[in-house]
């Protein structure tokens, strides 16, 4: 995720974009804060021995994935503050911009809706396994495995 973060953040990146909330930098602590989540989720949360360990990962990992969201509404700000309109006049220069723009905007947008849909399913699974009684149906591996297999 962190990869794919940069890679949305760097497609509208300019060569000389010295502002700090749209530059290379932005980019960078964004995919940092994506890869961060998903270490803390994916691989920490795995070998929490109890509850409280477990739930301090877990809030770790919201926290850093949850920085997206202003990166969306940052990019949706500036694909809207371009004022493109359909048929003016416009150097290719301009095109190219407009399209980076909204090219950056719809593919972090993706990643932000798939991966809410992948958190609210891992949540949703952990609180099953953690108040469901232990012989309950939904307590199996079964449910999860078909939950991430529709997803999927």
């Amino acid at each position: 995720s962190g990869l794919m973060t940069f890679l949305c953040e760097a497609v509208a990146i300019q060569e000389n974009q010295k502002n700090k909330t749209n530059g290379i930098r932005a980019a960078a602590y964004a995919s940092l804060a994506q890869s961060l989540s998903c270490l803390m989720g994916g691989l920490v949360c795995a070998y929490c021995t109890n509850v409280y360990c477990w739930c301090i990962s877990m809030s770790i990992s919201v926290a850093t994935y949850a920085c997206i969201f202003p990166r969306v509404v940052r990019k949706r700000n500036d694909l809207l503050s371009m004022k493109f309109h359909r048929g003016a006049t416009y150097t290719y220069m301009q095109h190219e911009k407009h399209d980076r723009l909204k090219f950056s905007y719809h593919i972090m947008l993706t990643c932000a809706t798939v991966w809410s849909v992948l958190v609210v399913l891992y949540v949703i699974n952990a609180f099953i396994h953690r108040f469901l009684p232990f012989d309950h149906p939904w307590r199996e591996h079964a449910p999860a495995m078909v939950a991430d297999t529709l997803f999927d």
